[in-house]
């Protein structure tokens, strides 16, 4: 121990020798350095952002989503007698094999001078917004992994009695100071609070490639609650949502699914399958390719650097002849010249490497602020960096303190 304290002690000593050329011959590395943490932060805080996204979507879940029609593309529906997407529709899906449960989903149309503060988790702060009613059935609290703060859920009983009920999100709860039992008004009609939901975590949801719907902001009624109470209602849905048994069936769900809606849709495509996990695997080599350009860059930085490094040891073997002469003559072996400018090249490498992480976690710092982006920086990424440039330190100061270790002693006594 004591010898590798002082074999440290007195490679630094010679690299402070020429301060500034060793500072230059480093930039390399602090540079490479600093582009794998980075990278690894934003590709570490995607991966776990991508994740939580898809655990509020459900990862054995799918969505069939209306799409909104041209004027063109409507007559073609009509002509073709599509009825678009309808309850019809849900117990249909529900029919098939592999399906746990099916909920319809329309966002429906009311006039309301309420305004609530939707919390954002992120930053403390909130943002004012407007309450979304949203007729529903049954089943969608379980497959949208809704949970109850007080009381209960919309019911099969509701949906078929037509009931004037609903469930609030926890922001619009906390705008109409409700709660279960009392009375809130939608428009012009009066609906009984059933429940209170749980406040869920959305923040960065807003870049997703499906945007959950942020159930603090909604209120929840039965589907079939009447034109007369609200307008849009009826057997039309804007969404319905597919829970699998299990999510290795989900693929092949989704196909089933989309040919049965082929079938009752008459060959018109005025709706779009959505799958979380494809979406999820899509983003996944959208990121694993992002991280390869970055790797090549951090790569290109890093050969750099160590091309530099050697570069010095070669010069500074050079300059030290006279030096290995003295050391081989009073009793040095290969062996130790070998270790004193390895440990030079180390050395040099590893505080560029500290340099570089110390740099790539102020970087990772700014790209989450400028860019928005979620950014990690693990353990794993600092050992990977510092490893990653020892490894280069070794590599490239290698042949410089063989070539040190294999000079004759005698010529190198002689060197002027």
């Amino acid at each position: 121990m004591i010898h590798l304290v002082e074999i440290v002690r007195m490679a630094l000593k010679s690299l402070t020798v020429h301060k500034f050329r060793s500072f230059l011959s480093v930039l390399g590395i602090i540079f490479g350095v600093m582009a794998v943490v980075a990278m690894l932060a934003v590709g570490e805080g995607a991966k776990r952002e991508s994740m939580r996204q898809i655990e509020l979507l459900g990862t054995n879940n799918l969505i069939v989503r209306a799409l909104r029609l041209t004027e063109s593309e409507r007559i073609s529906a009509e002509e073709m007698q599509s009825p678009g997407l309808t309850l019809a529709d849900a117990g249909a899906i529900q029919a098939l094999p592999g399906v746990k449960h099916t909920a319809a989903v329309k966002e429906l149309v009311v006039e309301s001078s309420v305004r609530l503060a939707r919390h954002s988790h992120g930053d403390g702060g909130s943002t004012v917004g407007k309450p979304s009613v949203v007729g529903i059935t049954p089943h969608y609290a379980d497959i949208a992994g809704l949970g109850l703060a007080q009381g209960r859920f919309v019911g099969e009983e509701h949906v078929r009695s037509r009931s004037r009920v609903c469930v609030l999100g926890a922001d619009a709860a906390r705008a109409r100071r409700a709660g279960p039992g009392d009375m809130t008004k939608l428009g012009t009609e009066w609906f009984i609070v059933l429940g209170i939901l749980q406040d869920k975590d959305y923040s960065g949801s807003e870049e997703a490639t499906i945007t959950p719907r942020n159930s603090n902001n909604d209120i929840y009624i039965p589907i079939s609650v009447t034109p007369e109470h609200l307008e849009g209602s009826g057997d039309e849905a804007d969404e319905l949502w597919v829970q699998a048994e299990e999510p290795s069936v989900v693929t092949a769900l989704s196909a089933a699914v989309d040919s049965t809606l082929g079938r009752m849709h008459r060959g018109v495509t005025d709706y779009e399958v959505l799958v979380p996990r494809e979406l999820l695997r899509q983003k996944q080599r959208t990121l694993r390719t992002f991280n390869l350009v970055l790797v090549c860059i951090a790569g290109i930085s890093l050969l750099v650097g160590g091309i530099g490094i050697m570069n010095i040891m070669l010069a500074t073997v050079s300059e030290r002849t006279r030096e290995i002469g003295v050391c081989r003559a009073l009793g040095a072996c290969r062996s130790d010249i070998v270790i004193q400018f390895l440990a030079e090249s180390v050395v040099l490498t590893a505080l560029g490497g500290l340099v570089g992480i110390t740099f790539g976690w102020a970087g990772a710092r700014v790209i989450a602020a400028v860019a928005g982006w979620t950014t990690i920086v693990s353990w794993q990424s600092v050992v990977a960096a510092a490893l990653i440039s020892t490894l280069v330190g070794i590599f490239f100061g290698l042949y410089p303190a063989r070539r040190a270790a294999r000079m004759d002693p005698i010529a190198a006594l002689r060197f002027e």
